[in-house]
C-alpha cells in the first residue's frame, strides 16, 4: 500500500500568501482606499521567502516532501499581479 507523501506547510503558507497579496491589490482596486496597498508588497515578500525556503526544503528531503508546485505558484502568481498592476497604473 503506498503512503501519501506530505506537503511543505512552507509551501502552501508561500501559495495562501500570494493569494492574499493579488486579494489585497483587487481590494484596494475595488474600495479605492490605499490601505489594502500596504498588504500588496507585505504577502509578495511574504510569499517570495516562504517560496524560497520551501522549495530549498523540498530539494533537501529528496521525494520524502512535496509541495513544489505550490511554492512555485506561490511566488509566481504575486509575481505577475505586481508586475501587471505597474503597467496598468498609468491607465487609471
Amino acid at each position: 500500500m503506498a503512503t501519501a507523501i506530505p506537503t511543505s506547510g512552507k509551501a502552501v503558507a508561500a501559495f495562501l500568501a500570494g493569494l492574499l497579496s493579488v486579494a489585497c491589490g483587487l481590494l484596494a482596486l475595488s474600495s479605492r482606499s490605499d490601505l489594502f496597498l500596504a498588504g500588496v508588497p507585505l504577502f509578495w515578500l511574504l510569499a517570495l521567502v516562504l517560496g524560497i525556503l520551501s522549495r530549498g526544503e523540498i530539494r533537501r528531503a529528496a521525494g520524502r516532501l512535496d509541495g513544489k508546485s505550490l511554492a512555485g505558484w506561490g511566488m509566481g502568481i504575486p509575481t505577475v499581479g505586481f508586475t501587471l498592476g505597474f503597467l496598468l497604473l498609468p491607465a487609471t
